[in-house]
């Protein structure tokens, strides 16, 4: 199993940028030990990315991001999870992502992420509480 984990990130805040950044590294830790015996591969491109084009000054757009993270889905995800922190349900990589999985993964998964990060809750699907979210994701697409 291959999960790609994809979470809200760009901001025109630094701040907010560097705790998304943060909060998905924490969940990919989460994923990485639930699975850690099950062969499972988890690829986050914010996780990756992040410090990289902190140190490069990379751009940190989703036109950026969209053209690194293709082949990761393309060729390599068979499971789609999205972390639910702020903004998710707008976010422009997201909604890319998400229109390009469609095309292939039956199933996504979403992290709805407590404040208190315990990731206590994890709906498969399109999630009934998030209908209207994932369908407003579908409409933009």
């Amino acid at each position: 199993m291959n999960i790609y984990l994809a979470s809200p990130y760009t901001s025109n805040s630094l701040p907010l940028m560097e705790e998304r950044y943060e909060k998905t590294l924490d969940a990919t830790g989460f994923l990485a030990d639930k699975y850690r015996n099950q062969h499972v591969s988890i690829y986050s491109p914010i996780v990756s990315w992040h410090n990289v084009a902190k140190r490069f000054n990379l751009p940190r757009d989703n036109g950026f991001w969209r053209d690194l993270n293709r082949p990761f889905i393309d060729l390599y995800m068979t499971h789609f999870a999205v972390l639910c922190l702020q903004g998710w349900d707008f976010s422009e990589g997201i909604r890319d992502e998400y229109s390009r999985v469609k095309l292939r993964i039956a199933t996504v998964t979403f992290f709805i992420v407590p404040m208190t990060m315990g990731f206590s809750t994890v709906v498969k699907g399109d999630g009934e509480e998030y209908e209207s979210r994932i369908a407003r994701l579908d409409r933009s697409i």
